[in-house]
């Protein structure tokens, strides 16, 4: 939408500086003056300030500067209007863009906030969209705002640590918000900010210094992700267990096999609720495999056996492939049949 008026803005000054050009050179085979000389009436005549003619001007030169302004008040005009249409416009453009974006925003619910939009938040935004999943990046500067290329992301401009910046992103409705600021200073004001809007928001929270992790905790932070120690801890691996870190990176990246990890929550009227993983057959009708349950309160049990019990609220953790894992899902979501 803003390549027509930078279009005709860009023919508008071409058009400008090819009647400038020859009016200079016109003054220059007609009446003999230096370039400058005829530069200089060149402009004063296009801008029609009306400072006279000079001394010994001929009549070929009279008529030429007649030509001039003739030609110069319809181009020169014309880009005046250009101009100004095009400021308009865009101005225009740019709010109905922000309402748009607006509207958008208020639609949303369980959503996701990324504060940044660097190396981290553009790659947590990516593995978002490619999940389905809804998010708002929160930016302050628009030259990175105008680098996104993907058009359907939904972008707030503004500073992420002020709360009516948060407010317009949707933080009362979101479900989770990532603090991906270059700056550990500028996360921890975001997670004070945003855990003094909402107790119940999950907040992710990077940092460069380990020094930092303390602050960020006590600012309410849920989980602190430190990309050094995490890409330092990920080359440990491949270097010393190459067939974990092959494993680990399968089933957590969206390329490569069919094979994902996954986190449900299980409903208290789902039919796995109250039931052992031994009467749920969750292994031979979905080829799921349980790694952990998370009890509501935390208590996190790891492999658990066939006899663990599995309550409404629990998350359990589960690997499988993609459909497997939708059935799993829609299972601790259902409500049991009833039978008569």
């Amino acid at each position: 939408m803003t390549l027509w008026p930078r279009n005709n803005v860009a023919t508008a000054g071409v058009a400008v500086l090819v009647l400038a050009a020859g009016g200079t050179v016109g003054y220059r085979a007609i009446e003999g003056w230096s370039w400058f000389e005829s530069f200089y009436m060149t402009i004063i005549t296009l801008a029609t300030i009306g400072y006279g003619e000079p001394e010994g001007m001929t009549t070929a030169g009279r008529a030429f500067t007649v030509m001039l302004i003739v030609g110069g008040v319809g181009i020169v005009g014309y880009a005046v209007t250009v101009v100004t249409q095009s400021a308009i416009q865009g101005e225009l453009l740019a709010t109905w863009e922000r309402r748009r974006v607006q509207e958008k925003i208020k639609k949303l619910r369980d959503h996701y906030i990324i504060c940044g939009i660097g190396r981290v938040g553009k790659r947590v935004a990516a593995g978002l969209a490619s999940e389905g999943v809804d998010f708002v990046l929160v930016e302050r500067d628009r030259m990175r705002v105008e680098g996104i290329t993907d058009t359907d992301w939904l972008v707030v401009l503004g500073d992420a640590t002020r709360e009516d910046v948060l407010e317009r992103a949707g933080i009362h409705r979101a479900r989770g918000l990532v603090a991906a600021l270059p700056t550990d200073a500028d996360n921890v004001f975001i997670v004070l900010t945003a855990r003094d809007l909402s107790e119940t928001l999950t907040i992710v929270a990077r940092v460069n210094d380990n020094s930092t992790v303390p602050k960020m905790r006590k600012a309410g932070a849920d989980k602190i992700i430190s990309p050094l120690d995490t890409g330092a801890h990920l080359i440990l691996q491949a270097l010393l267990r190459p067939s974990v870190a092959k494993f680990i990176e399968l089933a957590t990246m969206t390329e490569g096999l069919d094979l994902t990890i996954e986190e449900v929550l299980v409903s208290p009227s789902s039919p796995l609720s109250g039931k052992k993983l031994r009467e749920s057959n969750l292994r031979a009708d979905l080829n799921v495999i349980i790694i952990s349950i998370v009890r509501d309160k935390g208590e996190m049990i790891f492999n658990p056996n066939a006899d663990t019990v599995v309550n409404g609220g629990d998350k359990i953790i589960a690997i499988g492939n993609r459909s497997g894992l939708e059935g799993l899902e829609e299972l601790s979501e259902a409500e049991p049949t009833k039978t008569t």
